[in-house]
């Protein structure tokens, strides 16, 4: 992380500096203080005077928090102009985005601190989602495995393994379903072939599904030649919507 600059109790041509500076240089700017909101956009709104957390990012999304709850009271995705006035003892900060025409508006009573600065995070995203939450979204929404498919069983015991997902579709064909959340290579695929051909023995009609976020190359070519079928699923997608019914 480069410096980051912060001003406590800072006056009026502090805050102003401190907007110019990261707008200029694409900071990260947040600004701790006592002050109303007022929304005009698509609809209106405002939010008298209260101790709120006001955060500008590097792209110009714009987010307020109260001092309690984890969603915003106010938000905007982006910000094309900022416009400061001061009118009285008070100042006013005008966050506007031309297309939808938007613009979030703060009265400054009291400014407590102002932090600003670029931070730097290039991480990659890792995914927390087990592989039983998947198990347990997918046989409540199997619709995301294919359309039509019902599950009948889940960790289903047939004697040379446990299938993970057991059910039929629209057709009434079984169909054997296997999780992966890490990458798929070609022993998971070969493990759902012995559990196809252990039906087939029986049952000519059955599918094998396996199901991941990602496949290597050879077990993508392995999948076809044995007349198997590869589900890629978006793991951050589907751990958003768990997290959302929680």
């Amino acid at each position: 992380m480069n410096d980051f600059y912060n001003i406590y109790n800072p006056s009026t041509d502090d805050i102003i500096n401190a907007f110019n500076i990261a707008r200029k240089n694409g900071y990260v700017l947040i600004l701790v203080g006592n002050f109303s909101i007022y929304y005009k956009g698509r609809a209106t709104s405002q939010i008298s005077t209260g101790d709120r957390i006001l955060i500008l990012k590097e792209d110009g999304s714009l987010i307020i928090h109260r001092p309690k709850g984890y969603k915003p009271v106010n938000w905007q995705p982006h910000t094309d102009r900022i416009k400061i006035e001061q009118r009285n003892d008070d100042l006013i900060i005008s966050f506007i985005r031309k297309k939808p025409r938007e613009t979030v508006s703060i009265i400054l009573n009291k400014t407590y601190v102002v932090y600003y600065g670029k931070l730097r995070d290039i991480a990659r995203f890792e995914m927390h989602l087990t592989e039983e939450d998947l198990k347990k979204f997918l046989k409540k929404h199997p619709e995301y495995i294919d359309d039509g498919i019902r599950i009948t069983r889940e960790e289903y015991d047939i004697g040379i393994g446990k299938i993970d997902l057991l059910g039929r579709d629209r057709e009434g064909n079984i169909v054997i379903i296997e999780l992966k959340k890490g990458k798929i290579g070609n022993t998971e695929v070969l493990q759902l072939n012995r559990y196809v051909q252990h039906y087939r023995k029986t049952n000519p009609r059955v599918r094998g599904i396996i199901i991941g976020s990602s496949i290597t190359n050879s077990a993508k070519i392995l999948i076809e030649n044995l007349k198997l079928e590869f589900k890629r699923i978006d793991l951050r997608k589907i751990s958003t919507i768990t997290s959302k019914s929680d």
